[in-house]
């Protein structure tokens, strides 16, 4: 455990002629452990004296003539002064373990202290402030905010209604504002057969200013401004730079503040209004400015844009040759392709390792023969493509013989009509349980029993099918 006290000490200065002395600021550490003491300079850039420790850590005798005892815990508080070999310290403050210490011991401790100003700093601070503004090759460092902010764009959407105006139309807009550099790019959202321009430059990419009083002069955009233009010609005239730059005319440019959902930007003369934005930039606003509402404020509708809506392809109905999905093939496309399935369900209910994502039912045949009525059949729902397989398990001497009885594929429900331009409904997973029936072929079946696996799959997944709660 160390405490922590905070001081200050003054030193002489013979050489400066506008500074007597110099206030230096340290920190004073007592180690409870073995009483040693250990006093730290903070380093200050520029400061031309040598910091760091000025004090190893060691333990202390006070000065003379009680020279044999050594500084304790109970000598260092705020307010006080101490002498470390023959260098006078007032302390000021203490961190607040120090301060909840001493106040546990029973040692009260006064409040902080203020430290002098010291004049040395000042005079120092006073030179470089009127001598930096004078050096004509001064110029404003961004590398700095460049490094911090590349690549870190917020993106806001908007519009700017132009309807009023004779062939004008609601413009779709993207802003970008870039945080490297303070820039503004806004793009147009171009709908397809629009009948408008496919550019979608709307502003390129440069500061916006918030009020445009028209074009720049020449020099305007210089950060220097020179005044008392002296002498004929080019060689012998003086410049003298105005360091108030008095003569330079401030401009007001849009930042990151000043863009809100709902608020309005200049872009030369163009009302533009925000409308919303994207997630990094609510997560950008939100750390940075604390704000938890972004919600987004609806568009006006555009009365001239004529752009019909896309209506759903109406296919013919299916004449019943081949699948309806090999028949839709031939609808839509001159050069028929095979129909694609499902694939992230494929990818998810493929085969992996021990799991085969295959439900397997026991099905009996319901018919009004009684042979067919103590058949066994095996029927296999796929999860990977929603195919059903039967498979048929002969009993001995039963007329019957082992074989599939219908061949893996998609299902249709019954009682739908056939003959139409949707696409029909076949068996999903709510339509397979224990208890169901199936018409598969004109055939009717009931499941009356399920392998491990498939009660295991409806056991974890009865919230999603409500039969296989039951």
């Amino acid at each position: 455990q160390i405490l922590r006290f905070y001081a200050f000490f003054r030193e002489t200065l013979q050489e400066h002629r506008c500074a007597p002395f110099q206030i230096r600021k340290v920190v004073i550490y007592f180690f409870l452990e073995d009483g040693t003491i250990q006093v730290m300079e903070p380093k200050i850039d520029n400061s031309g004296i040598s910091q760091g420790t000025l004090l190893a850590r060691a333990r202390v005798r006070f000065p003379a003539p009680m020279d044999a005892n050594f500084y304790d815990v109970m000598d260092l508080n705020v307010g006080n002064e101490v002498e470390f070999y023959g260098r006078v310290y007032k302390i000021t403050d203490c961190d607040k373990f120090t301060r909840n210490f001493l106040n546990r011991c029973g040692i009260a401790v006064p409040d902080p202290i203020n430290v002098p100003e010291d004049p040395y700093y000042k005079s120092r601070a006073y030179d470089i402030e009127t001598r930096l503004p004078k050096k004509p090759s001064r110029k404003i460092d961004t590398l700095g905010k460049f490094l911090e902010n590349d690549r870190k764009v917020l993106r806001f959407y908007g519009y700017w209604d132009d309807q009023e105006t004779q062939y004008g139309y609601l413009h779709h807009l993207e802003v970008l504002y870039y945080l490297s550099d303070d820039t503004i790019d806004i793009k147009e959202v171009v709908v397809d057969n629009g009948g408008h321009k496919s550019s979608s430059v709307f502003f390129r990419r440069d500061k916006l200013v918030k009020k445009y009083t028209g074009l720049p002069r020449p020099g305007d955009h210089c950060h220097l401004t020179l005044l008392n233009v002296l002498g004929n010609d080019i060689k012998s005239s003086r410049y003298v730079v105005d360091s108030l730059d008095c003569g330079k005319e401030h401009r007001d440019y849009y930042l990151e503040q000043d863009l809100t959902i709902g608020g309005m930007i200049n872009v030369y003369g163009r009302k533009v209004v925000l409308t919303d934005c994207d997630s990094y930039t609510k997560e950008y606003y939100r750390a940075k400015y604390g704000l938890d509402s972004f919600v987004p404020i609806p568009k006006p509708l555009d009365s001239q844009m004529g752009i019909p809506t896309p209506q759903e392809r109406e296919l013919p109905p299916w004449n019943g040759y081949g699948s309806f999905e090999d028949s839709a093939q031939n609808c839509i496309t001159v050069e028929p392709k095979a129909p694609h399935g499902d694939f992230k369900k494929f990818l998810k209910f493929d085969k992996n390792g021990l799991d085969s994502h295959v439900l397997r039912f026991e099905g009996r045949l319901i018919s009004s023969i009684d042979e067919n009525c103590g058949r066994i059949f095996v029927i296999s729902y796929f999860l990977s493509n929603d195919t059903i397989a039967v498979f048929e398990l002969a009993r001995a001497n039963s007329g019957f013989k082992t074989s599939p009885f219908f061949k893996r594929g998609e299902i249709k429900l019954p009682g739908q009509a056939v003959f139409t331009s949707k696409p029909p409904e076949c068996y999903r997973t709510q339509h397979i349980f224990v208890g169901a029936t199936l018409v598969i072929n004109s055939f009717k079946f009931v499941l009356v029993d399920a392998d491990d696996y498939a009660l295991r799959y409806m056991e974890l997944n009865c919230h999603e099918v409500i039969k296989y709660n039951k």
